[in-house]
């Protein structure tokens, strides 16, 4: 006997109504996703890593403000090619990091990689301290650009 579809299984080619907290997880939230090979999960792995230790030690020096800048933000969420798991990219990694950077500055050279990011991080209690911009992040001149930078 056929076994039976499971309720929370949904059709292939079909997307699960998306609430905003869709956004911040690590599933299919019908927005356009960067493909991926393992090598970026790894990498992530250790940008994570790395970011915590820094933003742990940096959190109580008497800086005025510490700011995330990230000039190939993507999407923010990636998608194994091999597998088709999903998983957060650098913008969403760091918005739900342990202790929050002051202010997120995210560039990326497709305007839908900017336009699915932006849907993603309103979704992050975080929404207000990030700004984005669709622009080349090699050509960007970041000693001037943050300053002009809005959501």
């Amino acid at each position: 006997m056929p076994k039976p579809s499971s309720p929370h299984r949904k059709p292939l080619g079909v997307h699960a109504p998306t609430t905003a907290q869709h956004y911040l997880e690590p599933v299919d939230d019908g927005l356009p996703v960067r493909k991926s090979g393992n090598w970026a999960r790894v990498k992530l792995d250790y940008l994570e890593r790395y970011m915590d230790v820094l933003v742990t030690s940096m959190r109580d020096k008497p800086f005025r403000a510490l700011h995330y800048i990230d000039l190939f933000a993507g999407p923010g969420k990636c998608r194994l090619e091999k597998s088709g798991a999903f998983f957060p990219g650098s913008p969403l990694l760091e918005l739900q990091a342990r202790y929050p950077f002051s202010r997120y500055y995210l560039v990326d050279l497709k305007p839908s990689s900017v336009h699915a990011l932006e849907q993603r991080c309103a979704a992050s209690a975080l929404a207000g301290r990030v700004s984005t911009r669709v622009g080349d992040g090699n050509a960007l001149d970041t000693s001037t650009s943050t300053a002009r930078m809005s959501r």
